[in-house]
Order: structure tokens, then C-alpha cells, then sequence
């Protein structure tokens, strides 16, 4: 079983629970309140995936995009360009107001299937009481539409594959067609909403070792060609094999290239923001490894961003 389908199977095993037993008999909180999105983070609890797929939750429904995209998953508003997939967790906005961030929402569920516009959801703190909506509301399966104007945003959990396919890949599985591949140092983007297979060769009959998920950055040390794609051979989670690059983008940076920092920059892999004068700074890549690029100013190392902050400049 998949780390995504014991997610879905755990959630399913909450419906018909409350509050109470969400937020004290599974947290242990004392009190009843945000328990939308801390049934999401008991669920996460139970399955051991706190800090592997989101943060502790804190609060509302956008603490956890807030605190784990861009580190243990992807936050995305809705588009009809990348559609949600089960799996997915969704956030609704009940009415246009000032709000503290892009992540604010009023509500968290999980989709459990998507069938064109008609998204199945399992979620917490729905259909209570007016006046007492905590304590008499439960968690259970809904009917959500895409196309509702309160459908706000996904977050898209970095899920790994069945452990047992990634540990073979590492000590058992001979990757195929090296010879036949020419050396390359690029980064690529995976544009795929679904992610993309990593294979043992480079052709669609090889065996799938793992996934890269949708919007992840990994390394191209080789490419070839086969079954009409062009393939690169990347490692992603410890998973080497081939993607099809037909469906990634490629990433400009290097190392050595000049580059500003866009407006919001955080030290990679926390939130941690930098101070304003790095914006009117002149940096060099020292490193780059997928999306975590280490730069510096005058040969010594500064910081470590996301490559997403990256913004090339021409000297």
C-alpha cells in the first residue's frame, strides 16, 4: 500500500467521529475548535506522516500550506491547467475579505476521488449546529464541486511510492541504457499534473522504480531516446531510473550564473524569510542541486534558496 492510499484509508475510518475525539482523544488538545484542519493533521498522526508530508498543524485550515509548501508538498490555486487528483487536500474561501496571506482559507477536507467536476471528499467539521458548530458538527463524506466559487486551493503532498519498490530500486534494479546515453547537467521541472514515472530504462515496457510528482525539480545527468520520447536519467528520494523530459521544463540555472532574489525569499527548506537588502544584491550560484540553489557574493556562500526565487540577470 502506497503512503497516499494508508492516508485515504485512515481518513475513511474517521467518518461518523467529532470534534472531541479528533482534537482530545486523538491530540489531545482540551479544546474544540479549528478541528477541520486538525482532523487532517490526526489523520497525518496516525499514519506517521507529520513532518514528512505536512507540519504540526497550529491552527486553521492554512496553517498547513502556509508552514509545508514548497517543503513537503505543492500549494496550488485552482486552475484548469492542473487539476486535483484524490489524494489532494482542498481549501475553501466562504467570502472576499482582507485575509493574512494567499494560504488563509475557512475550511480543509481531503479528496477522496475526482470524477470531472465532481470531487468525493472526506472531511471534519461539517454540517453542525449554528451557534455550537464545533461540538455538534462530524467528520464525513461530501460532494464538492469544482467549478463552486468557495473551491479556492489544493495542496498536493510530495507522496511517495510503496516503500518495497523504492528499497529494490536502491540495492537490486540495474538501471538500463546507460552507454547509450549522452552525459548532460540540467535541471527540469515536472510540468505533468500526475508527476511522472521514474522507469529502469529509458521506454514506456521498463519497470516503474518510483514517481517524481508534479512541479518537483530534479537533476538530467543523461538523455536517449526511445518509444518516441526523449528520456532524461534523473534521482529522486533516493529513486535513479528515467523520466520522459517530454513532459517536464527545463530549468536555465547553473552554477556560476548571476542572479537577483525575487521578493519573499526564504532560506531553503525553512520559512525563514532574508533580510530586505539581499533584493538590490548581485549573487553567484555556487551549487545547485534540483531546486536548492546555494549562492554567495564575492566567492563566499550567503544562503541556500529555493530556485524559484532565482531571477537571472545578464552580468
Amino acid at each position: 500500500m502506497t503512503d497516499k492510499e494508508k492516508f485515504l484509508e485512515q481518513a475513511k475510518s474517521y467518518i461518523g467521529k467529532n470534534g472531541n475525539y479528533v482534537c482530545n482523544t486523538k491530540l489531545c488538545l482540551g479544546y474544540i475548535d479549528h478541528w477541520c484542519a486538525f482532523s487532517v493533521s490526526a489523520i497525518m498522526q496516525d499514519c506517521g506522516f507529520i513532518g514528512k508530508y505536512i507540519r504540526e498543524v497550529t491552527g486553521g485550515a492554512g496553517t498547513i500550506p502556509r508552514y509545508s509548501d514548497g517543503i513537503f508538498g505543492t500549494w496550488f490555486k485552482k486552475s484548469v491547467n492542473v487539476p486535483p487528483q484524490a489524494g489532494d487536500l482542498f481549501f475553501l474561501r466562504y467570502a472576499d475579505y482582507p485575509r493574512q496571506d494567499k494560504y488563509f482559507c475557512d475550511h480543509i477536507g481531503i479528496i477522496e476521488s475526482v470524477n470531472g467536476n465532481t470531487l468525493t471528499t472526506l472531511e471534519g467539521n461539517v454540517d453542525g449546529v449554528s451557534g455550537n458548530w464545533a461540538a455538534t458538527s462530524v467528520f464525513k463524506r461530501k460532494v464538492r464541486y469544482l467549478n463552486d466559487s468557495t473551491v479556492y486551493a489544493f495542496y498536493r503532498p510530495k507522496w511517495e511510492t510503496e516503500k518495497t519498490t523504492a528499497t529494490a530500486s536502491k540495492t537490486e534494479t540495474k538501471i538500463y541504457q546507460l552507454n547509450s546515453s549522452a552525459s548532460v547537467n540540467f535541471n527540469a521541472k515536472i510540468k505533468s499534473s500526475d508527476g511522472l514515472n521514474i522507469r529502469q530504462g529509458a521506454g514506456i515496457n521498463y519497470q516503474i522504480l518510483g514517481e517524481v510528482p508534479y512541479n518537483s525539480i530534479v537533476k538530467v545527468t543523461k538523455r536517449t531516446s526511445g518509444n518516441g520520447y526523449t528520456w532524461g536519467l534523473v534521482t529522486y528520494n533516493g529513486v535513479t531510473g528515467w523520466i520522459a523530459l517530454d513532459y517536464t521544463e527545463t530549468i536555465d540555472f547553473q552554477k556560476g550564473n548571476n542572479v537577483k532574489l525575487k521578493s519573499g525569499a526564504t532560506v531553503y527548506g525553512t520559512n525563514i524569510t532574508l533580510d530586505n537588502w539581499v533584493y538590490s544584491t548581485k549573487f553567484k550560484i555556487m551549487e545547485i542541486d534540483g531546486n536548492r540553489a546555494i549562492i554567495g557574493v564575492n566567492g563566499q556562500i550567503t544562503s541556500a534558496v529555493d530556485i524559484k526565487y532565482l531571477e537571472s540577470i545578464d552580468s
